[in-house]
């Protein structure tokens, strides 16, 4: 599998995606706005970003 990392975001790009993962009711939408964040402000890949999610559900 294709490790995936997201573009460098701009700051509105970063607000916006911020703004959807607190007002979501959706939680596959709040989890993937989550993804692409850390992925753009960490430079986390997929399998790292998955694994720090099902840690803090637990």
């Amino acid at each position: 599998m294709n490790k995936l990392y997201v573009q460098a975001l701009s700051e509105e790009q970063k607000v916006e995606l911020d703004d959807l993962y607190r007002k979501t009711d959706v939680p596959r939408v709040r989890t993937r706005a989550q993804m692409v964040l850390l992925s753009a402000e960490k430079g986390l890949i997929a399998d790292t970003r998955l694994r720090r999610l099902f840690e803090k559900a637990q």
